[in-house]
């Protein structure tokens, strides 16, 4: 008996961790590049919430890539720059719960006091998913729980409990999106 009760309190504890690993970040990913599609190191680029006005930064790596970890969601622009470009901004898009967003941004040969602005068709998130696991357990310890006792004092069964609430239930869900 004591090893049924230790090991539904087991389980309960683990999933409940599990439940409570949930996240509302995001990440901004993808490639700085030219006009010939030749990656651009050492780009500086900047994420700009425009709801909370919190911006990030980053540099692109030697193979033009960039990357923004754990971003809250919400509405955002990146904006880019190196030497010998003009300084490039996205339009708005938003960052959902868990997403991996691809943000490609293409830099123009031109003067830095230039600025241009990128009209993007709309951002497909193609290499994100995500697997959600989640339980709820009541009553894991399979204890009898009473009802309220009878609180009408014309009945004869006042004072008298004569139910009680529901034996142990677990319910399991699994969601996978992508």
């Amino acid at each position: 008996m004591r090893s049924r009760t230790g090991l539904a309190l087991t389980l309960w504890l683990l999933t409940a961790a599990a439940c409570f690993g949930q996240n509302d970040v995001a990440t901004v990913l993808r490639t700085v590049t030219d006009a010939s599609g030749a990656v651009v190191p050492q780009a500086k680029l900047r994420l700009d919430n425009l709801q909370t006005g919190v911006a990030a930064s980053a540099v692109s790596d030697s193979n033009g890539l960039y990357q923004f970890l754990d971003v809250r969601i919400g509405p955002y622009r990146v904006t880019a720059e190196a030497p010998g470009f003009k300084t490039v901004t996205t339009e708005m898009f938003a960052l959902t719960v868990a997403a991996r967003q691809p943000v490609e941004v293409a830099l123009r040969v031109g003067d830095a006091a230039t600025t241009v602005t990128v009209n993007a068709a709309a951002i497909i998130e193609t290499d994100s998913s995500r697997l959600q696991f989640r339980a709820e357990i009541f009553n894991a310890l399979n204890k009898t729980n009473f009802q309220a006792p009878a609180s009408n004092v014309s009945n004869n069964t006042f004072g008298t409990i004569t139910s009680t609430l529901p034996a142990r239930q677990i319910h399991l869900a699994l969601k996978f999106s992508f």
